[in-house]
């Protein structure tokens, strides 16, 4: 079951590491990659491994689709809320302030992503009256419960 909640936010600084997504198999590649050689202990360190004050996440995943959210082949990023790095690996930027559809679901982490995804663009987002605002999507994985995964989906009222 998927719950949803439509909050605001402000802009945020994040640091990531990224890579190009053409098919769903690239993201399981790039978190297996991410873990095996330590980027993602990286990310966690740079923050003291405290959760986010905007996403109460250690890390998640930054969909750049800004400039057009129906082309789903973009950059990825695993990232953090902190800033502050010298990691040449590693790049710095802005979430911009935005209003957001999030979408919680509980479970295996890979199938609550997909049933969050599937309902924000099939079900819930044609009825809502509400459009993709051109900024990031994220997946949240937020630090007070391990079994639940956010797909937070930028909005804007429809004119």
């Amino acid at each position: 079951m998927v719950n949803v909640r439509i909050e605001n936010k402000p802009a945020f600084e994040v640091t990531g590491i990224k890579t190009w997504i053409s098919k769903v198999e690239d993201f399981h590649n790039f978190w297996s990659k991410c873990h095996e050689d330590n980027t993602i202990s990286t990310l966690k360190s740079l923050g003291n491994h405290n959760a986010g004050v905007i996403t109460e996440s250690l890390i998640f995943g930054v969909s750049r689709v800004e400039n057009d959210p129906n082309n789903r082949d973009f950059f990825f990023y695993i990232a953090t809320e902190y800033a502050e790095n010298d990691n040449k690996n590693f790049e710095t930027f802005t979430i911009p302030a935005s209003q957001w559809a999030i979408f919680e679901c509980k479970g295996d982490v890979s199938n609550a992503l997909f049933e969050a995804e599937m309902y924000a663009f099939k079900e819930w987002l044609p009825s809502s009256g509400y459009i993709h605002a051109k900024a990031s999507e994220l997946e949240v994985y937020p630090e007070r419960d391990s079994q639940i995964v956010e797909f937070w989906l930028p909005i804007i009222k429809k004119i």
